[in-house]
């Protein structure tokens, strides 16, 4: 017996044993800081965002009036207003018949828009910036200083920019130089239908014009020149509203031979104003102006 055991001396392995205890404690100190870890973690805060965005409105409103986000969401909310049913036009126009020519004519968003305004009689979807409003509305624009030369221009146009509200929707001349940029000198045509139209105006748009993919919305400009959409005569629905007199091309009816004679044009005597495009003389009757392709 050794010196050490005899007065009851730990022996050399009880070190060790004193060492693996410590270092089993410095072991377990990691799993709780994994568990901090994953708390943080922020995958939850922008997935509950998006959906709020998608289902909160169908409009909009960038701080210039409501817009239109998502159009088919649009005309099944609250914010679309009914058919005017009791107006005999809009009669007219909310017929199938009367949609599925002119589904066929524009892209499908175009033809909602036009067959929406068209079946309204004050409510207004804007083709262009996807505005909807009210026909009178004071619409917020960029208005022009007190007294200034701009402001009496805005007040001369402002009878037209009613009169393009009402036959196209389009709520603004800004509107209107978009949806018909690819005919940049058809300033004459704001605001008017195709029996106010100058010669030179009414050529422009029947012309192929800069050939520009536009999503419809020249083809849209041109149909509201005529009171019926240039439609009227496919639809065995009697139009309800004023004699449409049409002077048509080859392009336009098929079947009867077409006979030209300058002596059978009809012709009125030139309105008060004059065309802003080019010095007008006299006015044909009508000539419709048609979309320049099908969309199937």
């Amino acid at each position: 017996m050794g010196f050490a055991q005899a007065w009851g001396m730990p022996g050399p392995r009880n070190k060790p044993k004193n060492k693996k205890k410590k270092g089993n404690k410095a072991q377990l100190a990691p799993p709780p800081k994994s568990t901090t870890n994953a708390e943080p973690s922020p995958p939850p805060q922008p997935k509950s965002n998006h959906p709020d965005e998608s289902i909160s409105s169908p409009v909009v409103d960038p701080g210039t009036g409501p817009r239109v986000r998502d159009l088919y969401a649009f005309l099944k909310s609250p914010f679309a207003a009914p058919p005017s049913i009791d107006d005999p036009l809009c009669d007219w126009f909310f017929d199938s018949t009367a949609y599925a020519i002119i589904e066929q004519l524009l892209p499908q968003e175009p033809s909602l828009i036009l067959h929406y305004n068209r079946t309204r009689l004050v409510d207004r979807i804007c083709p262009a910036c996807r505005r909807f409003y009210r026909l009178g509305d004071l619409l917020p624009f960029l208005t022009p200083e007190p007294g200034s030369i701009d402001e009496l221009d805005r007040q001369q146009e402002d009878s037209r920019a009613l009169r393009e509200q009402q036959i196209s929707g389009l709520c603004s001349f800004v509107c209107f130089s978009l949806a018909c940029f690819n005919y940049p000198g058809a300033r004459g045509a704001w605001g008017r239908t195709a029996e106010l139209l100058d010669p030179w105006t009414t050529d422009l748009l029947n012309g192929p014009g800069a050939g520009i993919p536009d999503h419809g919305m020249s083809d849209l400009v041109k149909m509201t020149r005529n009171h019926d959409l240039g439609i009227g005569y496919m639809i065995t629905k009697p139009w309800p509203g004023a004699p449409v007199l049409y002077e048509f091309d080859e392009d336009v009816v098929e079947g009867d031979p077409i006979v030209e004679d300058d002596e059978d044009e009809l012709w009125e005597e030139e309105s008060p104003y004059s065309s802003d495009s080019e010095p007008r003389g006299r006015e044909r009757c009508v000539k419709p102006l048609g979309a320049s392709q099908r969309y199937v």
